[in-house]
């Protein structure tokens, strides 16, 4: 192999990479629009605490989606998890998945928030 062919591979290496960032970064963009989407409430809706995947227990390395959260009730919750499950398999192949902690909150305690016109999670006192 000549000089020219190792860089154009590495070049090219180079190139793939920097796609696929790209789509990670597209996927946590698109997962975030999705929960954002989904907390859109107005005063006086119900609002419920889902767990990202549908599956009580089961994570995702997608940041947005990766620890319960509010949603409005009168949503269709069945679309909204397939959506996560689908991102969540689409974002499996990016670098760099990390589990964290995710936040406390008093089991299935959502509120809409009338300020901010979302749904949010009722906190747990720290213990």
């Amino acid at each position: 192999m000549t000089r020219f062919s190792i860089l154009a591979a590495l070049a090219a290496g180079g190139l793939l990479l920097l796609g696929c960032d790209s789509d990670c970064e597209s996927l946590e963009e698109e997962a975030a629009a999705l929960r954002d989407e989904y907390a859109i409430c107005e005063p006086g809706d119900e609002c419920v605490v889902v767990e990202p995947l549908g599956i009580p227990g089961e994570s995702t390395c997608l940041d947005p989606l990766r620890c319960g959260h509010a949603v409005n009730a009168s949503r269709d919750l069945d679309a909204f998890h397939a959506e996560a499950r689908r991102l969540s398999e689409e974002f499996e192949d990016c670098p760099d998945c990390e589990y964290g902690g995710c936040p406390h909150f008093v089991a299935n305690a959502a509120r809409c928030d009338e300020v901010q016109r979302r749904c949010v999670l009722a906190e747990a006192p720290v213990e």
